[in-house]
């Protein structure tokens, strides 16, 4: 696969439709954070699979670059959505044998506490609605922003391995051990909020969402610190089972039978 020089890093490709907020970065890392081109879409994950390849091609047309030029790819693997995070991949996988590029599998969970605001500091967790009365969750620790990083990024180191379950659970790890509490970020703080103590509510931020300079640092940090993914073994992250595997299938609307049978 064709490979980056530290002369000339080539484009980056950051994408990431786990969530609602489907979300594109293109740009070279190192460069002025005007030059990074954006792209996100408020609530097309489900709907990603027909909308993000001419989005990306979009966004490669902005660049003045066709796709098969890029250098690199950072693909968010989930948690989060089952269709929204496998689109994502599925994508990246198609995009990279195509430009001969290295993927880097990137954490929603690290996208979504790399945009929460530059007053989050230290210990972070982020928390994403998971349905059936659970979040997915992990803990980072946020470094303060340094000027000197112009492409946006910043350091974030993780603090635990990705989980499932729910948030009061969760908190327990965190609350009552004599350090001070974490900074809580994302849409789970806000589905759960009876779940979160009041002495620590002004640390909640539950209104910060995977945005797309979030996702950009969390793809940067990727690039800089892990090794390419082996895309025959690359897959999203679920941490548990979906409906149609336990078995379960609610239609999402009431069934009707058709006036022709």
């Amino acid at each position: 696969m064709t490979q980056e020089t530290s002369k000339t890093p080539g484009w980056l490709l950051a994408l990431d439709t786990s969530t609602p907020r489907s979300v594109l970065a293109l740009g070279r890392v190192g460069a002025p954070a005007s030059e990074i081109l954006f792209d996100v879409d408020e609530a097309r994950a489900n709907q990603a699979s027909s909308q993000l390849t001419p989005r990306i091609e979009a966004l490669a047309e902005r660049a003045g670059i066709a796709p098969r030029e890029l250098a690199a790819i950072a693909c968010g693997r989930g948690p989060g959505t089952f269709t929204g995070s496998r689109v994502a991949v599925a994508t990246a996988k198609g995009l990279a044998l195509a430009a001969g590029c290295p993927v880097y599998g990137v954490s929603t969970l690290a996208s979504l506490a790399s945009s929460a605001p530059a007053e989050v500091v230290g210990l972070t967790l982020a928390v994403l609605d998971a349905r059936r009365d659970e979040v997915y969750s992990a803990a980072f620790n946020r470094a303060p922003t340094k000027r000197e990083r112009s492409d946006l990024s910043r350091a974030l180191s993780w603090r635990s391995v990705e989980k499932c379950g729910p948030l009061k659970d969760v908190l327990e790890r965190y609350l009552g051990s004599g350090d001070p509490p974490p900074w809580i970020v994302g849409p789970g703080a806000k589905a759960y909020a009876d779940q979160i103590p009041p002495t620590v509510h002004d640390k909640v931020r539950a209104e910060v969402v995977v945005t797309p300079a979030g996702l950009w640092s969390a793809a940067v940090d990727a690039r800089r610190n892990d090794a390419p993914v082996e895309l025959d073994s690359f897959d999203a992250v679920y941490l548990r089972v979906s409906y149609a595997e336990m078995g379960i299938n609610t239609p999402k609307r009431p069934l009707t039978r058709s006036p022709f049978v």
